[in-house]
């Protein structure tokens, strides 16, 4: 059998999966390729030619560990702290006299988002006004009538008859005061003699209009909701998580979760709380995570699918488009080559390995010359930022190379050089 080596530009990745050097160079790899001197079958194997490693810029990389991150997959939707929404309803029934806002508007606390007006209301600062008058009146009989009792000159029954009333009318007056405060009515505008034909119907917090209940001229029935509003600059990750998966997931981990129509644009939450309860088909609990970026533009009850980061762990891996999947195993390959001892490779092929090591280049490879892969079984294990996981089925040294792309076409090239065999 002949042995040539070939000279092939391989292209290094950094150790670090997080960052790559910008000064790193092609390293120059001494590739031996076996090429029979009778063509013949061999099982699990593939020559690509000097074009064809041309036109899919293969590239080769040494066996090695990289950082992974692992994973709990999981689905929910994005929802906002109850904090953040707030319903705005009436006390009271009375007619809408005017709406300031529209379903989208942003609006600030305190900002007046409708006018109402009725008979009632006009008729509860009557009765404000009347109580202050009857408050006053009573509060002067009931000093009069404790200087009497002091003093001797009246009875204790006048005396308790009168303190009775002063106090319930205080009582009232005080009810009747909260009322206007619950319209948002200033009583002592009222005191001073100011009757509002209409009252304002002000937000409780900032945010958006997400909804409109009410039409010009409607009748509100008391505590009927008119507006609701919600305050977006936090959202919350509501995720499920499977019991199988529940002892993997911990407070103040990391989430990584998408949106379906987002063409794989990442957010980032945090995990805040963990359910204490399992729901029901299937069985699984709520984890709740506050999301990392405000002001995203999401919306609450977006459906998400993510990922919460339960750990890292160093393992070999390559690039998933060096992984081919044919059935229900995986294949990655590598470039095939003989042991020296067993072919007499010179000393001048010893000091070629030895460049490999340190010399730099960017060569062609030489002539016609094929390079030969052998495609070897493995099993996949975790994904993480275009990487993949891998045990091969059989043991690898560090020094093997593995062609880092074009998994799918080689396995096809391979196929065909069998069906060509066949016949």
């Amino acid at each position: 059998m002949k042995i040539n080596k070939y000279i092939i530009p391989a292209i290094i990745f950094s150790s670090s999966l997080f960052f790559v050097s910008c000064d790193s160079k092609p390293q120059k790899v001494i590739i031996e390729v076996n090429e029979p001197e009778e063509e013949g079958h061999e099982e699990n194997i593939v020559r690509i030619s000097k074009e064809q490693d041309e036109v899919l810029q293969l590239k080769f990389e040494h066996l090695k560990k990289m950082n992974l991150s692992e994973f709990v997959s999981t689905s929910g939707k994005l929802q906002v702290p109850p904090q953040n929404q707030a319903s705005i309803s009436s006390p009271i029934g009375a007619n809408v006299a005017s709406i300031n806002v529209i379903e989208g508007d942003i609006v600030q606390k305190g900002q007046v988002l409708a006018t109402l007006t009725h008979p009632a209301l006009i008729q509860l600062q009557v009765d404000y006004q009347e109580s202050i008058n009857q408050l006053e009146y009573l509060k002067k009989d009931y000093e009069r009538q404790e200087m009497l009792l002091k003093n001797n000159v009246a009875s204790g029954k006048q005396f308790q008859q009168v303190k009775s009333e002063y106090l319930s009318l205080k009582a009232k007056n005080k009810g009747l005061e909260a009322k206007l405060q619950l319209l948002n009515i200033n009583p002592s505008s009222v005191r001073n003699g100011n009757i509002n034909n209409s009252v304002p119907v002000l937000s409780t917090i900032s945010g958006a209009i997400s909804k409109v209940e009410v039409n010009l001229g409607k009748y509100i029935e008391p505590q009927t909701e008119l507006f609701e509003v919600l305050n977006t600059d936090e959202l919350h990750a509501d995720l499920k998580i499977f019991e199988s998966d529940i002892t993997k997931v911990k407070k103040e981990q990391d989430v990584v979760f998408q949106i379906n129509n987002q063409n794989g644009k990442s957010y980032k939450a945090k995990i805040t709380t963990i359910g204490k309860s399992f729901e029901e088909n299937p069985r699984a609990v709520m984890v709740h995570s506050t999301v990392s970026t405000k002001n995203t533009g999401l919306l609450p009850g977006i459906f998400i699918t993510g990922k919460i980061m339960t750990g890292e762990s160093q393992v070999l891996a390559v690039p998933e488009a060096a992984v081919v999947t044919e059935g229900d195993k995986s294949f990655i390959f590598i470039v095939s080559h003989e042991e020296e001892d067993e072919h007499g490779h010179n000393e001048e092929a010893n000091t070629h390995k030895e460049e490999d090591k340190h010399g730099h280049g960017d060569e062609a490879h030489e002539g016609g010359a094929k390079i030969t892969l052998k495609m070897i079984e493995i099993v996949t294990g975790v994904k993480d930022r275009g990487f993949i996981e891998i045990k091969p089925l059989e043991k690898l040294d560090n020094e093997t190379l593995v062609a880092q792309n074009a998994a799918y076409y080689l396995l096809a090239e391979m196929k065909k050089g069998e069906a060509e065999h066949s016949h």
